[in-house]
């Protein structure tokens, strides 16, 4: 027993001389569960039994909660988590999401948990980081060619840790797939950027020219028609290069009876967009 151990069970011996017993020790089927303090400075301690508490599990929650804020030794915590992670594996719960099942059940940040818990029960998430770090490398990748935005891969390295923690896989080759969508997405947001510059530049220039006095009014159109039909046949192009029509025919019969008028409007756009050019105009009004 530590010295401060020592000092604390003298200090409620005196309170409880004074005071007499303020909180009850409670015990459950499995033992003390709140109180084993108390009951080493006064052996008659007054108890109550609570009955609702029906697996050793439960046990240990109760007992976490009535020490959370009391000086207990690093090996105390150790025990007690340990304890409560071997119930959680005979419940079935897979060592690498013990973590999390603690974390929700007991009154202790993840941090500390970790800090206590064995590194048994904390392999597989070892293991699931270690997949996250492998599957996330294309995305690595992308972003230092400047193929995709370093937000686009932060995002989805997040989709990619919740599949993996909820204990499903992800193939490469659709990690692969997600990362030229994303590509795809980044260039078509290129595009749009520059042409949202270079109006602007357009639209600066003429206004200069109307207040310099050059022209007396100036009404500025900017076309930007087939663009949006630009952008679908994009899409439509790389994804049935990307994933073949058995792909689409998996939507089912009436999302697939549904997109074919879809595949007709795209092939008239294509065929308008021959004769239109995208561009800017400009009409002077005196």
């Amino acid at each position: 027993m530590s010295e401060q151990e020592q000092t604390i069970i003298e200090e409620l011996r005196e309170s409880y001389k004074k005071y007499g017993a303020v909180r009850p020790i409670i015990r459950t089927k499995f033992g003390i569960a709140s109180g084993e303090t108390r009951k080493k400075a006064v052996e008659d301690w007054p108890e109550i039994t609570d009955n609702k508490v029906q697996t050793y599990y439960d046990h240990l929650k109760l007992k976490a909660a009535d020490n959370v804020h009391q000086i207990k030794s690093s090996e105390w915590w150790e025990g007690v988590l340990t304890e409560a992670g071997d119930e959680l594996l005979k419940q079935g719960i897979k060592s690498g999401h013990i973590v999390e099942a603690l974390k929700k059940d007991f009154p202790l940040s993840e941090a500390s948990i970790r800090r206590y818990l064995p590194q048994r029960f904390k392999m597989e998430s070892l293991e699931r980081k270690s997949a996250i770090t492998v599957i996330a490398e294309p995305l690595n990748v992308a972003v230092s060619k400047r193929e995709i935005t370093p937000e686009q891969a932060k995002e989805a390295k997040t989709l990619y840790k919740e599949i993996i923690k909820e204990g499903k896989k992800i193939p490469p080759k659709k990690v692969k797939q997600h990362i030229q969508e994303l590509k795809q997405e980044h260039k078509h947001e290129e595009k749009v950027l520059k042409q949202e510059q270079k109006h602007e530049e357009i639209k600066r220039e003429t206004t200069k020219k109307f207040l310099s006095g050059e022209k007396e009014a100036t009404t500025l159109t900017i076309t930007r028609e087939g663009t949006t039909f630009k952008k679908e046949i994009e899409d439509f192009m790389w994804k049935s290069t990307s994933y073949g029509i058995a792909n689409y025919k998996m939507l089912g019969e009436k999302q697939w009876k549904e997109l074919r008028p879809q595949f007709s409007k795209i092939a008239q756009n294509m065929v308008r967009l021959q004769n239109i050019k995208e561009g800017v105009e400009t009409k002077a009004l005196v």
